[in-house]
């Protein structure tokens, strides 16, 4: 998945409520900072802390809403794939008989 759909997906999740994000952090002092260039605008409102958090969570918690879609339509398509197996006409495989 392209980085910028990743995090629409993510920011979708946060809207709708999957996780929160708590406040933010307080900023440490020393040490090496890593440097992030933006190749793309981040979404309106959102600062880079708070879409740091939320791709955090987006990562480690599953999209149950999506889960349970895919659940689903894998067990409409068990349930498909059994009924045209049942309306075949039932066959057979004859063993070969070893010749003399």
């Amino acid at each position: 998945m392209p980085p910028a759909a990743t995090i629409r997906y993510a920011m979708r999740r946060w809207k709708r409520g999957d996780f929160t994000i708590g406040p933010k952090p307080k900023r440490q002092r020393g040490g090496e900072r890593l440097q992030i260039f933006p190749l793309w605008q981040k979404p309106d409102g959102v600062e880079d802390w708070q879409l740091r958090a939320i791709l955090d969570c987006h990562w480690s918690i599953p999209d149950e809403i999506l889960l349970r879609e895919c659940r689903a339509e894998r067990e409409r398509l068990d349930r498909e794939i059994a009924a045209m197996l049942k309306s075949q006409p039932p066959y057979f495989v004859e063993k070969e008989e070893p010749q003399e």
